[in-house]
């Protein structure tokens, strides 16, 4: 079974844990909520509960924030967006950072192997199950690509910022436009979290809103430049409807709860 809470308010987190919960999962940037979680208040809550706190930081990558060095026990990417960086390849990456200790968690067969694995120990159960057992692990080409593109990541994340804070601020005064989400935006209610933890840049998704769905289909046909392609950090300009693509599957009151708007549109 899976809680879900506001990450806007940290003591959410303390309040959904029980003697049943095993982990919390975040997003460094929710997509496409946009919201910002206080990753080491979230952590210092996981710490006391004794549960390892997994940080997804494919929005913000490495250039923007280290979970780990913020108290994360796991890290995982879709390295297939930014660190890519083209949309050329599909991979995932997960770093187990060394700050949980496996011999006290909810997991029977994480704890036998700490017994030689130590605090490593989850890396070492990726590694025999995963790897070795069941053959996941990435392609010799995707693996090229991806670290090719880990070379401009740096670069790339401080235009990707740059361009995202500029659209942000050109959509707020642009009429037909009701609302725009981006966390770095002065007045955004996670500013303060993204000049605390990422150094004030946001990133390079934003979502904004135009009133309903046909207006949000009459932008999305309109763009002459933008792609309209469900993927992100790619070297385009990227736009879709979340609601109709993404989570097509879910009802609108799940869509809600998630943040998930009929006239929302994404921009990568």
């Amino acid at each position: 079974e899976t809680v879900l809470v506001d990450a806007a308010e940290t003591a959410n987190f303390a309040a959904a844990i029980n003697d049943r919960t095993k982990l919390v999962f975040v997003e460094t940037i929710g997509n496409p909520r946009m919201d910002v979680p206080d990753i080491p208040a979230v952590a210092e809550i996981t710490r006391k509960a004794g549960i390892p706190l997994i940080v997804d930081n494919t929005l913000a990558t490495p250039v923007l924030i280290r979970p780990g060095e913020h108290g994360a026990d796991i890290v995982v990417h879709s390295t297939s967006k930014f660190i890519n960086g083209h949309g050329t390849a599909i991979g995932g990456a997960i770093i187990d950072t060394g700050n949980y200790d496996w011999k006290n968690g909810a997991f029977e067969d994480i704890k036998q192997l700490s017994q030689r694995a130590g605090n490593m120990a989850f890396l070492a159960h990726l590694r025999n199950l995963i790897y070795r057992d069941l053959g996941g692990c990435p392609a010799p080409m995707n693996s090229f690509l991806m670290l090719q593109g880990l070379q401009t990541l740096p670069g790339r994340m401080d235009k990707h910022c740059e361009n995202a804070l500029r659209l942000a601020e050109f959509l707020s005064e642009y009429p037909g436009v009701t609302w725009v989400s981006y966390p770095a935006m002065e007045g955004n209610e996670f500013h303060g979290r993204v000049d605390k933890l990422l150094g004030g840049r946001g990133g390079g998704l934003l979502t904004f809103g135009v009133g309903d769905k046909a207006s949000a289909f009459r932008c999305i046909d309109s763009l002459k430049l933008a792609k309209n392609l469900a993927n992100l950090g790619d070297a385009k300009t990227l736009v879709i409807h979340p609601a109709s693509t993404i989570f097509h599957e879910f009802s609108i009151a799940e869509q809600n709860r998630m943040g998930v708007t009929e006239d929302m549109v994404r921009v990568s």
